[in-house]
């Protein structure tokens, strides 16, 4: 945390007698400090009344699923000087992207075996009366009463604002988006089994015990929606954001989809890597290093050139 967001965030750690020390993790939304054995408080950086009551609303529905681990569970919202907080139930274990580079290399492949299988249970979450697209409704969300069209009207409204960066930063931009679309129209279902799809699905949101079992998934956001459960597959192309996963280590998980998925999950991997790299290409506004990895898969010429 640097100095600034400490200014930014101090009356509500004063109001709560915390100090920086008791800061156990962070993320997009906000900043997550130890309040005592059995409770959390999130600081969020930039949040809503609304959107915070959305989110407790869905994440309640989620405790109802009966997963094999935890998920996030805000138990009080608040605010002292225009700053959200929510106080949340403290969830087990370790956050897998810190444990990785402590394991040695069998116990690396059991982390990521069982990182992978961990994707399976979230399809146990009932969206069937859903519609397709983002599941809290805030005000850049979007729904549609298809897949295709819901990824189609996303990938309009990213790029509507990132088209002047991409341009200049993407080797043949207008082809690789023109691209994409027609992989979606042409490769797609219209309508694939409604699955409850976490969006956001990489090694610092997950939490492991011991014997690196999946304890805790977190981080359900605005990133979540209804759809496709081969795009929380695709979320394996997150791995090279993390520093001490190497190809090896990516070739060992491609190959456990292969064997669990089959062949065709393949282009799962291209197809909705390629829209991945698209939809967070805003982050270049705050967090380049997420931006530099849109930009490795928007980049990768010999990626496209199996489908341009």
């Amino acid at each position: 945390m640097t100095s600034q967001d400490l200014t930014k965030f101090q009356s509500v750690l004063n109001h709560f007698n915390i100090s920086q020390d008791q800061l156990i993790g962070n993320g997009g939304e906000g900043y997550v400090f130890s309040l005592d054995h059995e409770k959390v408080i999130k600081i969020y950086k930039n949040s809503s009344q609304s959107y915070l009551e959305k989110l407790q609303k869905f994440q309640q529905k989620i405790s109802e699923a009966n997963l094999p681990y935890q998920t996030p569970l805000i138990e009080k919202i608040g605010i002292i000087n225009n700053i959200h907080y929510t106080i949340e139930v403290r969830l087990e274990g370790e956050n897998l992207e810190s444990a990785f580079s402590k394991l040695s290399s069998k116990r690396q492949e059991i982390a990521l075996t069982n990182y992978i299988n961990a994707l399976k249970p979230l399809k146990g979450i009932d969206v069937n009366n859903c519609r397709f697209g983002q599941v809290l409704e805030l005000d850049n969300s979007l729904q549609a009463d298809n897949w295709k069209e819901f990824l189609l009207n996303k990938l309009d409204q990213k790029t509507k604002f990132t088209k002047e960066r991409l341009s200049k930063d993407v080797v043949n931009f207008d082809l690789k988006l023109k691209t994409l679309k027609k992989m979606i129209h042409t490769k797609l279902n219209i309508d694939p089994k409604k699955s409850f799809v976490h969006g956001d699905y990489y090694l610092n949101n997950v939490l492991v015990n011991d014997e690196l079992q999946i304890t805790t998934v977190l981080d359900i956001s605005d990133h979540t929606c209804v759809g496709d459960h081969n795009l929380d597959v695709a979320n394996i192309n997150f791995l090279s954001l993390c520093d001490n996963i190497t190809p090896k280590h990516i070739s060992f998980v491609r190959e456990l989809l292969i064997a669990d998925y089959g062949e065709e999950i393949i282009l799962y991997l291209d197809l909705y890597g390629f829209y991945y790299a698209f939809y967070f290409s805003n982050l270049y506004t705050f967090d380049m290093t997420s931006y530099k990895w849109c930009l490795s898969i928007l980049n990768d010429e010999k990626r496209w050139a199996r489908y341009i």
